[in-house]
């Protein structure tokens, strides 16, 4: 995986992580968690950021002021950019916000010119498979699951090994509680590409949705040691939790609360771990970092 993709891959995995881990935070507990920003600003910060991340990151600075790509295509690539005898895409720079010192912007205004940046990248290069995983993911961020399922079936048709297209259509069915199926379209994309950390997540919160915690700690266990982060860390808390290991379930979820200090499901875990091996000190420890 290129250093742009696995940028693009961090951001949806961390924006991605309350959306989809499996829930054991009693409803109550929901008034006692710190104020955030509202999910308008935080979706079109997010949705900015993965668009203008993925575009630099992929495409290169030298296209944002360009009429047309004008560096020379590897040979490889050649394909990715648009046809000879097509009209020239406009600047990008004529499609962004003209913001004339005004501090802030409303969220449909970062949100419109993120759709614009989209459909520009595509106008770019039609035929990439990663322009259209981008449109895709917009859908998404927007809440519009059948567009953005049908651009990831665009993506397959294009590329049936193509790993990000799997995911995402994981983690479309793991939200709609179609647990088979994410389950399904996860060990697709572990298939294509088994180093990537999103297939190996999805997978296992869809086989703790179905009872099978040892499966999902299986999927999970040996990448860990390779690959860290808290959220691969707390659904092994959660897999060894399932399976009575509390020690194991309490090793995991203090790894997971030691990679991101602020991860209050794990601080959960965290708790009910350490009261079920009679460590009280410790879980109201824990219990009181998940409240605060």
């Amino acid at each position: 995986m290129d250093d742009s993709r696995k940028a693009v891959s961090d951001i949806q995995q961390s924006t991605e992580r309350d959306r989809l881990a499996p829930e054991r935070v009693p409803a109550s507990g929901d008034a006692e968690a710190p104020k955030r920003l509202s999910g308008w600003t935080i979706a079109a910060a997010g949705l900015a950021a993965v668009v203008c991340g993925f575009v630099l990151g992929r495409f290169g600075l030298g296209w944002l002021s360009a009429t047309a790509p004008d560096r020379p295509v590897e040979p490889a690539r050649a394909g990715d950019s648009a046809p000879r005898g097509r009209p020239a895409p406009r600047p990008l720079g004529e499609l962004l916000i003209r913001t004339n010192g005004k501090a802030d912007l409303e969220p449909e205004d970062v949100v419109a010119e993120a759709g614009r940046v989209v459909e520009h990248l595509l106008e770019c290069f039609p035929r990439n498979v990663d322009a259209w995983e981008v449109k895709a993911r917009f859908h998404d961020w927007l809440g519009q699951s059948d567009k953005a399922v049908a651009t990831w079936q665009e993506c397959l048709d294009r590329d049936r090994y193509y790993a990000y297209a799997w995911v995402g259509l994981a983690s479309t069915a793991l939200r709609k509680g179609e647990f088979a199926r994410a389950e399904e379209f996860a060990r697709q994309a572990v298939d294509c590409d088994a180093s990537n950390f999103q297939a190996r997540a999805i997978l296992a919160q869809a086989l703790l949705h179905q009872g099978r915690p040892q499966e999902a700690s299986d999927v999970l266990d040996a990448f860990v040691q390779v690959d860290p982060r808290s959220q691969g860390h707390y659904l092994l808390g959660e897999a060894y939790y399932q399976l009575g290991q509390y020690e194991k379930a309490r090793a995991h979820y203090r790894a997971a609360t030691e990679l991101y200090g602020d991860y209050a499901e794990a601080y959960h875990g965290l708790a009910e771990a350490c009261r079920r091996l009679g460590r009280e000190e410790e879980a109201s420890r824990a219990m009181e970092r998940f409240r605060s």
